[in-house]
């Protein structure tokens, strides 16, 4: 496959070794790691709806801009899926029956978990999808599997359209109107010594048809760490670690994008992160967050043009391992470790607005009602001008084996985006109709 490679001023290029594990392991194997999915046809430009990561913020939530969808634990440890409806302002089960209990696979709103594994969800504009994501582990059990059940919007019309055969692990969360995609990360086994493969995968949401794109592990180096960064168009952008010598604080992080249409992979960059140096490739664009030098820097890395948005992010705390967490709408969000002035260390959040270099803190905090402690009021969806926000959480015991755990789930609200980043708790929380 070629490979074109791009370049700009922020980031330093490296070559490209191809060193990987094969899907050919020998049929006296333990471990059959022959794949279940058929080769890729040609793809029509006019089957592409635009991709998207499904849960941008990492919090959970599956939305469209009518609701959104999130699971709660139950006292069982089963889970129910919950609905926010925008219109309303209200959260309910996703189920329809009068009286219903919502404990047992009558009801759509339930979900079985196996091996106290909770399966995420993937919300379309005709599909709202259950995903179990499984492990990369050889010695799994089939219940650890990957699977894929979809449904209509309002939990009816059920059903399980894809499950792996195989054991391995489900690594991103992607989708168009039509499609599920993901990093399928598969053990293998070579002269004995279990590694691991990397494909992207597509999954038709109807079909249940399983395609590789890629085999990453043929076409890059080191694909067993690639992480998804973002979702755009036809486009898919990751990034893997590849490690210098013997020590674990020399890495080269390069950066890629596959286009989906003719699974042709692109080296973007590659950089040697320092310690006080991180990245986001985001929109199309590289940002990074110098610590030792204040500066925060943003290059396209379609153009190559690079910008400063500011040379003083300094604010008053002191610094520990630094990264950009996102990008949320104008806003660079910095996660680090400061010193609490106790036993243990604190989290700390400062926010960059791009336009203008402005640096403040993390706007809106709750109080923890178990722990008296301030946790931050994340943003969990976006609709129009609003945010979904996760305001508190209830804390619920939840029986595993026999043995009970103080388990929670969130609460959400709604909240103006002008509100949220001046700082004002003027939130709407949703009403809980059971």
């Amino acid at each position: 496959m070629k490979f074109r490679i791009l370049c700009f001023s922020l980031l330093c290029m490296i070559a490209i070794s191809f060193t990987a594990c094969s899907n050919n392991a020998s049929d006296n194997d333990n471990v059959n790691n022959k794949p279940d999915s058929i080769a890729v046809p040609p793809v029509s430009p006019t089957s592409i709806a635009g991709l998207r990561c499904a849960d941008p913020y990492g919090e959970g939530l599956a939305s469209n801009s009518q609701g959104a969808y999130f699971t709660v634990l139950r006292p069982d440890g089963n889970l129910n899926i919950m609905y926010l409806d925008y219109s309303t302002g209200t959260e309910v089960y996703l189920c329809s029956q009068a009286n219903c209990t919502h404990d047992s696979e009558g009801c759509t709103s339930w979900i079985p978990t196996k091996s106290g594994l909770i399966p995420s969800l993937v919300c379309t504009n005709d599909f709202l999808c259950v995903i179990a994501c499984g492990i990369n582990d050889p010695t799994a059990s089939e219940g650890e599997y990957p699977y894929l059940e979809v449904m209509d919007l309002d939990g009816k019309n059920r059903k399980v359209v894809y499950r792996s055969s195989t054991p391995c692990e489900w690594q991103a969360l992607i989708n168009d109107d039509e499609n599920f995609y993901t990093i399928e990360v598969s053990p293998c086994i070579i002269d004995g010594q279990i590694e691991t493969s990397s494909r992207l995968v597509r999954i038709n949401l109807e079909s249940g048809i399983k395609e590789v794109l890629t085999d990453l592990s043929a076409e890059i180096e080191d694909a067993s760490s690639v992480y998804v960064c973002d979702a755009i168009d036809n486009s898919i952008y990751f990034k893997s670690f590849v490690q210098q010598g013997d020590s674990y604080n020399d890495i080269i992080t390069n950066y890629y994008e596959i286009n989906i249409l003719d699974s042709s992979i692109t080296l973007l960059c590659s950089n040697s992160t320092p310690a006080d140096t991180s990245y986001l490739l985001k929109n199309r664009k590289m940002y990074s967050a110098n610590i030792s030098t204040n500066q925060i820097s943003e290059a396209d890395i379609g153009t190559g043009d690079t910008k400063i948005i500011t040379r003083d992010y300094a604010v008053n705390h002191t610094y520990s391992n630094p990264y950009i967490k996102n990008l949320i709408d104008n806003y660079l969000i910095v996660n680090s470790i400061t010193d609490s002035g106790s036993d243990t260390a604190a989290d700390c959040i400062d926010v960059i607005e791009c336009s203008n270099g402005n640096v403040f803190q993390w706007p809106i905090y709750y109080e923890d009602s178990q722990t008296g402690k301030n946790f931050p009021v994340n943003i969990a969806a976006e609709i129009e001008d609003k945010y979904v926000i996760k305001v508190a959480e209830t804390v619920i015991a939840v029986t595993y084996n026999n043995e009970s755990y103080a388990l929670s789930n969130p609460v959400y609200a709604l909240i103006n985006k002008d509100d949220f980043w001046k700082g004002n708790n003027n939130y709407q929380a949703f009403s809980i109709v059971n």
